[in-house]
């Protein structure tokens, strides 16, 4: 359910189970089903491999704000079921001194 507050403004009354929508308070997902609210396209599941559509979200809210929690979501449940690795946290880029060779150059840096 948190992750509906991200979905924008009048999902309760958008999302009512009618007209090829599910529920917006339960969540369900299925391989080409309409009706889910996460849809798997046939060939995905053919494959093993592609996308997935979330089909609760509102038009008007950002991707990057929907996606996210459902992605962390996810991942963290696949990383407690042993299936894939953590990734590891991005290092910060380094900073060239006056006076460090610098890797491509192969020359001082100024």
């Amino acid at each position: 359910m948190d992750h509906v507050k991200h979905y924008g403004a009048g999902i309760d009354d958008r999302l009512t189970g009618l007209h090829e929508t599910a529920p917006w308070n339960e969540y369900s997902y299925g391989v080409s089903n309409r009706g889910a609210c996460v849809r798997i396209p046939w060939q995905v599941e053919k494959d093993g491999k592609g996308y997935t559509e979330d089909r609760r979200p509102n038009a008007n809210v950002d991707p990057y704000v929907v996606t996210r929690p459902l992605v962390d979501t996810c991942c963290t449940a696949l990383e407690k079921a042993g299936q894939v690795w953590p990734t590891p946290a991005p290092r910060a880029p380094a900073r060239w001194g006056c006076h460090q060779v610098h890797p491509r150059s192969g020359g001082l840096s100024s």
